[in-house]
């Protein structure tokens, strides 16, 4: 641009270090890109403060809520194991409860099992004391008894052997006047009749003819057949 009644030019500047002519143009441009870049930065800056701020802010409402979670989680964990720890407690209080009470049991039944034995004990010891005492008292009554038969078999004997020898001697006074062969004879005869009358149980015998001895063989046998011993008889005119 230039001015008629002046040599001054107004579209040029110079630079007062290097001299150098700059278009006022490219200047003004230049300033007032210099003048943008500056505000550009600035808001540049300002965002990135501002965007540091909302980071730092995010971050910190989020570090705040993962905190808060993790409080409440730890919260939450926290009851749930005191709750778990409650119930294992419990549960361990009452299998205690039931160990001592099985162990209350098992010593009941312990004591119980001792005192039947002891009363078991005590009940056979009555037992064989009673039986021994009813077999002792069964031994005497049979003893008694035996004894008491044997004396009567013996008094029945005793009696009977007297009547035969009074009837052998009544056969001894009647037979005098027979021969002596003929009255030993009928005088066994009569010895064997009066012995089977007098014995039914028993066995009698007679002594064959020509046979050394005895004329009467007489075997005493019990009620249960069993031989208890031998009477020898001989008959004989004699006067004593």
């Amino acid at each position: 641009m230039q001015n008629g009644s002046s040599n001054v030019d107004f579209d040029t500047l110079r630079c007062l270090e290097c001299g150098a002519t700059i278009p006022v143009s490219k200047a003004i441009a230049a300033a007032h890109e210099a003048h943008h870049r500056q505000l550009f930065e600035e808001a540049e800056r300002q965002i990135a403060e501002r965007a540091a701020g909302l980071e730092r802010e995010v971050n910190e409402r989020v570090e705040a809520v993962i905190l808060q979670r993790i409080s409440e989680v730890n919260d939450n964990a926290r009851n749930c194991v005191a709750i778990e720890i409650a119930d294992l407690k419990r549960q361990i209080s009452e299998k205690n409860e039931q160990v001592e009470a099985a162990r209350e049991m098992e010593l009941a039944l312990r004591a119980e099992r001792r005192a039947l034995e002891e009363r078991t004990k005590a009940a056979d010891l009555e037992i064989a004391r009673k039986l021994d005492a009813e077999r002792q008292a069964i031994e005497a009554s049979i003893s008694t008894r035996l004894e008491e038969e044997h004396r009567l078999r013996i008094a029945d004997k005793d009696k009977a052997l007297q009547d035969a020898l009074r009837v052998n001697q009544e056969l001894n006074r009647k037979l005098q006047q027979g021969s002596q062969q003929s009255q030993g004879e009928v005088l066994e005869e009569e010895l064997e009749t009066i012995l089977k009358c007098a014995f039914p149980t028993d066995q009698i015998e007679p002594v064959p003819n020509g046979v050394n001895g005895a004329d009467v063989i007489h075997k005493v046998i019990s009620q249960s057949g069993i031989v208890c011993g031998t009477i020898v008889w001989e008959a004989k005119r004699t006067k004593k």
